[in-house]
């Protein structure tokens, strides 16, 4: 077995039967040296499904690719390729021309560029078969089992990020019409950018942050806070007010953590994930961003009242998302701290935080965490959703010009990117007496992002939508009851009207707003149709219209009643 880091020496031979040149490493041949077509071919044929994507581990000779083509029936067939061996990468790829339903990438782009690929899992739905050429899973065993953690800690996201739009979607959608209505009483990101003299410390909620406080309350008026999410509870209990909280999180338990600060009048930093109570309840000043991964809001504004927010690509934690707003509205130093992204001692979080849990060795493990290079090269327990979060820090950490960024943690992970620097010393070395505008002036010398009345306006065009949209529904659903009475057959006349209610629909889901609404239900029909019995395809598609239209229907519904609630509110 060669090892990643081990150096190794590239070189090609002629297979036995003189069709291809093998790859070899290190003298070890990566592919059949006696039939290396019929060996692809079986392997394609061992993964192949139809409307299925396929991932193989290594390129060698190229013929997979071949294989593939020769094999593949439908469109939506698709290869994926991941070369662990940038040699070999290189060498093909110079005269390679790059063709639909296939895409060949290196190991190092694979583990580092995932949005691409998490799309790419996400457009199958997190379905895929995967494989590897002969040679490579032997030879390369340790490479290969980087890749495979890495793909599978993709589907996971794949598969949470799936789950979640079902258990959440009807918050998600309050909380869209709510945060419009917000608008009308909150100031714009953009009005902070860079306006913040003193360093700037993220406070995130990991353990080693009680080791901190003691600095926090020395320094207070020196430096600007910012309390990742739930880190705000261990502050105000320890009597340290931070200068903004950025909430992100639309689950009815951080609507309970919020409850616990609602009256200390706090800034609040919020996207239109913040669940929708904690927005119409919070008594402090507020801010808007909008985020990557729901940018509908910001197109809606820019639309509509000719508004442009900042966007910010944040990441897996509210923690992602904190150190991308330090770094825009901060001139000077950003640092965190606890920013463990480990159990440290077994803690969860720190000690006072609502989610505060200690683990055993054994809860570790049934947690499946695992060990990872720790701040001080020592190993810390970890775990998937840990390791998410510190990718994203440390993709912005690198893309992120003209900045330091400082991990003051002084435990937990190491975070590649950041500087390792006691925080004792990170204040001695940056505060200063520089004098900044406070939120407070900020606030009274900016506008509100819109007015009331221009927030009503577009919600009752909305609402006009949502009901043009439940109309259309109702007479698909109306067919489809008639088709089932008469044992699921149509008539041409059922057919034309079902096409031309279909066309019609399409134009209501270009918009944003009523996507949002109806995604669930596009996700849910989406996966019928890709698992259609074809013993029995009729009556799949009929029931597959039927959650169609009558899934539509319920989400136009509940739309438009949210909207009639939040206006009468």
């Amino acid at each position: 077995m060669i090892t990643r880091d081990e150096k190794i020496i590239i070189d090609f031979v002629e297979s036995k039967d003189k069709t291809v040149l093998i790859p070899r490493v290190n003298n070890n041949n990566l592919e059949s040296i006696y039939n290396p077509i019929k060996a692809t071919d079986d392997l394609i044929k061992s993964i192949y499904k139809e409307k299925n994507l396929l991932i193989v581990f290594g390129l060698g000779s190229g013929e997979v690719i071949k294989s593939f083509e020769e094999q593949s029936k439908d469109d939506q067939d698709f290869l994926l390729i991941v070369e662990p061996i940038e040699a070999i990468y290189s060498n093909f790829m110079e005269n390679y021309e790059t063709k639909n339903k296939i895409y060949i990438t290196t190991l190092e782009d694979f583990i580092n560029v995932k949005d691409k690929f998490l799309q790419l899992l996400t457009n199958y739905g997190g379905k895929y078969v995967e494989s590897s050429l002969l040679g490579y899973k032997k030879i390369l065993e340790g490479t290969y089992l980087e890749f495979l953690k890495t793909l599978r800690r993709m589907v996971g996201i794949v598969l949470l990020n799936k789950n979640t739009v079902y258990a959440f979607s009807k918050i998600w959608q309050r909380n869209i019409i709510h945060t419009l209505k917000s608008l009308a009483t909150s100031v714009s990101i953009n009005d902070l950018k860079g306006r913040m003299g003193k360093p700037v410390v993220v406070a995130s909620g990991g353990p080693s942050l009680i080791k901190q406080l003691q600095y926090l309350k020395e320094y207070r008026n020196k430096i600007f806070i910012i309390a990742a999410g739930s880190s705000v509870t261990t502050l105000i209990k320890n009597d340290i007010k931070p200068d903004l909280i950025v909430g992100i999180d639309g689950s009815e338990a951080n609507y309970r953590h919020f409850q616990q600060v609602l009256d200390y009048e706090i800034p609040l930093a919020y996207n239109s994930a913040l669940n929708y109570q904690i927005i119409d309840e919070y008594k402090g000043k507020k801010i808007f961003f909008n985020s990557n991964f729901d940018l509908f809001i910001g197109r809606l504004l820019d639309r509509e009242l000719g508004i442009n927010i900042q966007d910010f690509t944040g990441g897996a934690s509210v923690a992602n998302f904190s150190l991308e707003l330090a770094n825009y509205i901060c001139k000077s130093e950003v640092c965190v701290i606890g920013q463990d992204l480990a159990y440290t001692d077994g803690k969860s979080h720190a000690e006072g935080n609502t989610y505060y849990k200690e683990y055993s060795e054994e809860d570790l493990a049934k947690k499946k965490a695992y060990l990872a290079d720790g701040y001080y090269g020592d190993k810390v327990y970890t775990d998937d959703s840990f390791i998410t979060m510190l990718e994203g820090m440390e993709r912005f950490s690198r893309i992120t010009e003209n900045r330091t960024f400082y991990n003051c943690t002084e435990g937990g992970i190491n975070i590649k990117g950041m500087k390792n620097v006691p925080f004792s010393q990170f204040l001695s070395d940056f505060t200063n007496n520089n004098i900044q505008p406070t939120l407070d002036e900020i606030f009274n010398e900016v506008p509100f992002i819109t007015t009331e009345t221009e927030i009503n306006d577009i919600l009752n065009r909305k609402k006009q939508d949502m009901e043009l949209t439940l109309g259309l529904c109702k007479k698909a659903v109306d067919i489809l009851n008639k088709v089932k009475k008469s044992n699921n057959k149509f008539t041409n006349k059922q057919i034309k009207l079902l096409s031309k209610y279909d066309e019609e629909l399409k134009e209501y889901l270009q918009d944003d707003f009523i996507y949002n609404f109806m995604h669930s239900t596009l996700l849910e029909v989406d996966n019928l149709m890709k698992n259609i019995n074809e013993e029995n395809k009729e009556d799949s598609v009929i029931k597959s219209s039927y959650v169609l239209y009558k899934g539509l229907y319920d989400s136009a519904e509940f739309g438009k009643n949210t909207i009639e609630n939040v206006m009468k509110s």
